[in-house]
């Protein structure tokens, strides 16, 4: 069942990530700072993200209040795992060879728990 929720975990927040991502911060600089918060909080990325997030984040505290946290907070490591992914795919972001070896270490250290 934990696996379930590292994972579950993983993908709400690299789901989250790219709809924050996605979210014109340039508002503030371009319209000022009050068109500018007008523009976030009625921004559907804003809240889209902000809700995955936070699913994420409630997700986490039940796993940290159930399992062992030494064991735990490293498997939610699993979410740079998955953003890489989810990134590489929406984005289209490029990963450097060294990059790529990071996230490669990543998965052997979080397989190793």
């Amino acid at each position: 069942m934990r696996y379930i929720l590292y994972i579950v975990a993983s993908v709400l927040a690299a789901v989250g990530i790219i709809f924050l991502k996605k979210l014109d911060l340039q508002l503030f600089v371009r319209d000022g700072i009050y068109l500018g918060m007008t523009g976030v909080l009625t921004n559907k990325f804003f809240w889209f993200g902000t809700l995955l997030y936070g699913g994420a984040f409630a997700v986490f505290l039940v796993v940290i209040n159930t399992y062992k946290i030494s064991t735990s907070v490293p498997a939610l490591l699993g979410v740079y795992i998955i953003t890489l992914g989810v990134v590489g795919y929406a984005i289209g972001e490029e990963l450097s060879a060294r990059q790529l070896m990071a996230y490669i270490l990543l998965v052997v250290g979080i397989s190793l728990l």
